[in-house]
């Protein structure tokens, strides 16, 4: 008989819940997670203890021993035991390590289903942890970012943010805030008393830190944003500029068809890399030509344009093989193609001169000397067959990813970024208040509200409706 509950839990915080910890799929090993109160006795009934008549209680020693459906064995384990307090979500807690086999994980979690303990919910171990204290919530996001960061420079924003720097940021912040607000509110409480408070342009210098500080906020996290969604870099060009054979050169993959008949790539083509820690994808285009009758091959162009526009950086190949003007002619450059890629700026776009070991005797040495069109734009020449100046490339890329992200890049959630918002707006408010010398009291209300705003990013002040709109985005088992 094969029993299997699909059902999210719905219990309360002293329900017993269970899910596995593990990446889910066939591995050598699988770990399942159990925690509640009563969770050692209920697993007694089911687990023997090879060698002990009954299940030992020493936390955190490994026993080994088997998973009984009955009088049958589902499954050599270790079993590990963590007492209430010591464990990761501070509850009594179990560990199964088991063989990964998917059959053998099902039939385990469907024997402990038997025993009444309830599947857990995405996130749930990481919201009883947060409930009893052995993790804020700060720490639980970065947890679930560091299991999906999919860069080295991301993992560090993540690490950073588990180490408690960018609560701890916010704490001081809000100390500031609330000493702020008590200066405000003195005034209503105090008013016939006769003494002296800070300054009206006191507080409003003390109020300006604190939007200052909240709008670079705002910058770091648009460059975690990026950070975490990945950068893309279109090729563009003429057919047989060399484009395909560019993005197999970076990606180190045959990813693309390469061909000398024009025409070959028909739609855009995308492969990930990483540079200097971040992921990044090239888009290889389909070669834009203005003459092309083919209507597959102009729904190509058209869609290469499209997914050009999303890019944050643009490569922009010419073939050096032809005479700098014809070469020039036949690019998106100065062209309709161009007005419909919307560049916005120059800065992230870079034209590359290939073929540069078969150079046309006309292309000048000296960049100062290229044709007028290219003299406002960043031009390399490169050859993609021998390699020459990539190096010089990848270093423009890497300098342009690290000034496009900022040295500080902030990974924040959803949540934390509608907060950080709402704050902000809270804080320009108070700000025109202050500035106007309006009644203290309405200034004041708006303090406030910033005040339980920041309590909640910092975890101080939190409610259902947040905490369930956290992790359900987590995965299951965490």
């Amino acid at each position: 008989m094969t029993l299997t509950k699909t059902k999210i839990s719905t219990a309360d915080k002293n329900s017993v819940i269970c899910a596995l910890a593990s990446g889910a799929g066939r591995s050598a090993l699988a770990v399942i997670r159990i925690s509640g109160p009563g969770c050692l006795n209920l697993i007694e009934t089911v687990f023997y203890a090879k060698g002990k008549a009954r299940l030992a209680k020493t936390p955190r020693v490994a026993r080994y021993g088997r998973i009984l459906a009955g009088n049958s064995t589902i499954d050599d384990v270790l079993l590990t035991y963590f007492p209430h307090g010591n464990s990761f979500t501070g509850e009594e807690s179990l560990e199964i390590n088991c063989h990964g086999n998917p059959l053998i994980v099902r039939q385990i979690l469907n024997q402990l289903y038997l025993l009444g303990i309830e599947p857990a919910a995405p996130g749930e171990f990481s919201r009883r942890a947060v409930l009893n204290g052995k993790l804020n919530l700060h720490q639980a996001e970065a947890i679930r970012e560091i299991i999906e960061a999919r860069g080295e420079r991301e993992l560090q924003a993540a690490r950073w943010m588990q180490d408690g720097h960018f609560r701890n940021e916010l704490l001081q912040m809000r100390s500031s805030l609330f000493n702020l607000t008590a200066d405000v509110t003195a005034e209503l409480d105090f008013v016939e008393e006769d003494i002296e408070f800070s300054s009206n342009q006191n507080k409003i210098n003390s109020l300006e830190a604190v939007l200052q500080y909240v709008q670079k906020l705002g910058e770091r996290a648009e460059g975690g944003n990026l950070l975490h969604s990945g950068l893309q870099i279109a090729i563009i060009g003429a057919p047989n500029t060399g484009k395909s054979s560019l993005l197999n050169l970076l990606s180190g993959k045959e990813k693309a068809i390469v061909s000398d008949i024009p025409g070959t790539t028909r739609d855009y083509i995308e492969e990930s890399i990483q540079i200097a820690g971040v992921p990044v994808t090239f888009v290889d285009t389909a070669g834009l030509r203005h003459n092309s009758e083919d209507v597959l091959e102009k729904t190509g162009m058209e869609r290469s344009i499209l997914k050009s526009r999303e890019a944050r950086f643009i490569l922009v190949l010419l073939d050096g093989k032809k005479e700098p003007q014809l070469a020039i002619e036949e690019s998106p450059l100065g062209s309709e193609f161009l007005k419909k890629l919307q560049l916005e700026n120059k800065e992230h776009l870079k034209v590359l001169i290939n073929k540069s070991d078969t150079l046309h005797a006309d292309w000048p040495v000296d960049n100062s000397a290229l044709p007028g069109l290219l003299q406002n734009l960043q031009v390399e020449y490169i050859s993609v067959k021998t390699q020459a100046n990539l190096p010089v490339l990848l270093q423009w890329l890497t300098e342009s990813i690290d000034k496009t992200l900022g040295s500080e890049s902030l990974l924040l959630a959803s949540w934390q970024s509608d907060l950080l918002r709402q704050i902000e707006k809270e804080l320009e408010a108070a700000l025109v208040l202050l500035e106007a010398n309006e009644a203290p009291e309405i200034t004041a209300t708006v303090l406030r509200n910033v005040l339980d705003l920041m309590g909640q990013i910092t975890g101080e002040i939190s409610n259902e409706d947040l905490l369930g709109r956290i992790f359900s985005r987590f995965c299951v088992g965490k």
